[in-house]
């Protein structure tokens, strides 16, 4: 009567779940000798798990353990993420007990490697039929045996000879996620692989049910033993409004019509939904926006989008762009009537009535599913709840500012510090979002400036926590030290990018046609965004490292004018009024100086080896896109802090300066960054070899391609996204 105990690890969820739990309680049933220990998982936000084992009735041998929870959304990942928490529970588990077995879940066979670490037989637990089984190994046959693309069979009207059926089995009934093709199925197939590791196959099921799937696999390995029909009977006698209403009809007249926890109906599958995104006034924000909407759109064809647009006084680029956007029926633009609001906080406060009006005629004869806003316009919040819509946020800046956004309004409201002490601090914050300590010299200076702007500011971005969830301007492989340390928490971040608008990469033009004549990565660019701009003395300095650096070089200059208390970036007439005296005849086929230019184009030239950046977050996004290693010259807004994580946390870019700050209102002196010093970075960038910052960010580019594509971590968070937002409006 020696005891023994099997260890059951079912997959996250709770029907795979109390399928493993109905199943153990069979075989307790059967042998006293027997206890189990059943290690349970669950996605991120999925209390059901959790609910039902602490519901559970208490049994000497029958327990529970949980492993930690994990961050990965997509099964599989979450799955992948949990073997070192599973060798450990294994390894606690042993002690003092006879570990007969280790049980798995179908999904689960990747920990057979931990079970063969301590010596003990695996099993696979699979809650379908044998029918599926077999079919299982059939495609593997084909896949790996025969090397035969399973792909082939999607749309097919084949019918294919699976030995476990009788009749020939229609290429059409097939699961979709095997035949799919794509790192998804690879992902599947590879685990289904593992199945004839198995010492044996518990299956749901019995044999009067499926004799000829069961009698077609006797005598093969691994064993199959079909112990089922397993059921969970719990609420055969529960007492609710529905048996109520079934007590009063007559037997066997009604068709009930039920289709699983995640099923839905074909006509409430494909009904449309929209979602009216409105982003902050500017071309910056709104083409970000726009790419956003093209990924979703392209993920479901039930969704179409409404972009309400604002602009600035004077600001015609926006009109400009809509009006040569390619139609489409599924995205459209609706211009909100121009206000004389010159700060862009104010000329969004005055819209609120013209957005509380374009979203009631947009919900006319529409399903809206939910209102996405800018980070500067969460206060539209208040519109979506009169209509009673959910609202989310699009972020178009990283996941790190959004922490460090959060951990700035903990500070300031919930512990009543006064952000203007880490003006000019040496300070270094523990923020919880990045790994290192984050220096308070490149905290973003409107927010720890003080003052009224400082305060609309923070009372904006107060308004996060009410959000549904925030869109991401970002990728995990990028960024997983920071989403990770937000994971499980409300409201839920979506990382879906990178998310970039790359239009002009094959524009031709005077500058193209220049870098077409320079030598592969010899050329660096330097560019500082559309407010981007210097002081002449700074542009002499900057000229100097230039000229004494020896490289060539692409410089869009632009220039600074006060309009009022504010700073405008213009185009020089004459760059010979700002630059020292001689220098453009000096450096004349070595490097060009040029005004405004096409950013994206650039950076994908093959003649560019180094990109001097003001470090704002659509730049570091084409930087690593394209693979060139920057050299960080930070000007405003979170640009510092985005510095500091490229160069302190990742080692993926050369240091000018972190802590650079330009002063719009000309309130503040702005340093001038001598010229040797940005002549250093300069040799150090175009020097880098391919183990430095160079090869650093061409790996990071290869990663954030991965994200986009199907099964890719940015590709499974743009679906979850719309999932949650279909489920939110049911």
């Amino acid at each position: 009567m020696e005891k023994f105990e099997l260890i059951f690890i079912p997959s996250p969820g709770l029907s795979h779940l109390t399928a493993t739990v109905e199943a153990t309680k069979l075989l307790l049933d059967r042998d006293p000798r027997l206890s189990v220990t059943v290690l349970t998982m669950q996605l991120p936000n999925d209390t059901a798990v959790d609910a039902y084992t602490a519901n559970f009735s208490a049994s000497p041998r029958l327990t529970f353990s949980a492993l930690p929870p994990q961050s990965k959304a997509f099964m599989l990942d979450l799955i992948d993420s949990q073997i070192t928490n599973v060798r450990h529970a294994i390894d606690q588990r042993r002690r003092g007990r006879r570990i007969a077995g280790i049980v798995l879940d179908i999904f689960c066979l990747k920990f057979v490697d931990v079970a063969r670490e301590f010596g003990f037989p695996a099993y696979c637990f699979f809650t379908s039929g044998a029918g599926t089984l077999g079919l299982f190994q059939y495609l593997l046959s084909l896949k790996f045996d025969e090397e035969k693309e399973l792909s082939e069979f999607k749309n097919s009207g084949e019918e294919l000879p699976v030995p476990c059926f009788s009749l020939p089995v229609p290429a059409k009934v097939l699961p979709a996620v095997l035949i799919a093709g794509g790192p998804i199925a690879d992902h599947f197939l590879n685990i289904l692989r593992r199945i004839p590791e198995m010492e044996g196959v518990v299956v749901n099921t019995f044999h009067e049910f499926e004799s000829y799937a069961i009698d077609s696999m006797a005598g093969k390995n691994p064993r199959i033993y079909p112990v089922g029909p397993i059921l969970d009977l719990a609420g055969v006698s529960r007492e609710d409004d529905v048996k109520r209403w079934l007590d009063d009809q007559p037997e066997k007249s009604v068709v009930f019509l039920c289709f699983g926890t995640n099923g839905k109906n074909h006509r409430r599958k494909m009904e449309k939904f929209e979602l009216i995104f409105i982003p902050s006034p500017g071309l910056s924000h709104l083409t970000a926006t726009v790419e956003a909407t093209k990924l979703l759109l392209d993920r479901d064809p039930r969704l179409s989008v409404t972009v309400l647009t604002m602009q600035l006084p004077n600001d015609t680029a926006v009109d400009a762009y809509t009006a040569n956007f390619s139609a489409s029926p599924r995205l459209t633009f609706s211009a909100l009537p121009p206000q004389s609001k010159a700060f862009m906080l104010d000329l969004i406060d005055s819209q609120i009535t013209n957005v509380r009006h374009a979203i009631d005629q947009r919900r006319r004869g529409r399903r809206i599913a939910g209102i996405v806003l800018d980070i500067f316009c969460l206060k539209f919040v208040d519109v979506a709840r009169e209509f009673g819509f959910p609202a989310y946020c699009f972020f178009t800046s990283g996941a790190g500012t959004l922490g460090l956004f959060q951990y700035l309004l903990s500070l300031k409201f919930d512990e009543e510090k006064e952000l203007s002490e880490f003006k000019n601090s040496g300070e270094e914050l523990p923020v919880p979002c990045f790994s290192l300590p984050v220096p308070a010299k490149v905290l973003p200076a409107v927010l720890i400036a003080g003052g009224p702007i400082a305060d609309h500011f923070l009372n904006i971005l107060r308004r996060i926590p009410e959000m549904e969830g925030v869109v991401v301007n970002t990728f995990h492989e990028f960024e997983s030290y920071a989403i990770d340390s937000m994971a499980g928490k409300n409201p839920r971040i979506y990382p879906v990018g990178p998310i970039l608008d790359l239009a002009g990469v094959s524009r031709e033009d005077d500058v193209k046609r220049w870098l077409d004549d320079q030598p592969e990565k010899s050329v660096v660019f330097l560019c500082f965004g559309t407010n981007g701009s210097f002081s002449g003395e700074q542009v002499k300095e900057i000229a100097l490292a230039l000229e004494n650096s020896e490289c060539r070089f692409l410089w869009s200059l632009r220039k600074p004018v006060s309009e009022g208390v504010e700073k405008v970036v213009v185009e020089y007439e004459d760059f010979g009024e700002v630059l020292p005296e001689g220098f453009l005849e000096r450096t004349k086929g070595v490097g060009r100086v040029v005004g405004w230019v096409g950013q994206v184009g650039v950076l994908a030239h093959r003649a560019v080896g180094g990109f001097v950046s003001h470090c704002g977050w659509n730049s570091t996004l084409e930087s690593v896109w394209f693979g060139v290693p920057m050299a960080t010259f930070p000007l405003y807004a979170e640009q510092q802090l985005n510095a500091f994580y490229l160069v302190k946390e990742l080692g993926m870019a050369e240091m000018i300066r972190l802590d650079y700050k330009t002063d719009f209102r000309g309130e503040e002196e702005v340093e001038i960054v001598g010229a040797g010093e940005i002549e250093g970075a300069i040799r150090r960038l175009m020097t880098a070899e391919g183990g430095g910052v160079r090869g650093k960010v061409e790996e990071m580019g290869r990663k954030g391609r991965a994200a986009l594509e199907i099964g890719g971590s940015s590709y499974k968070a743009q679906v979850e996204f719309i999932e949650d937002v279909i489920r939110k409006v049911g």
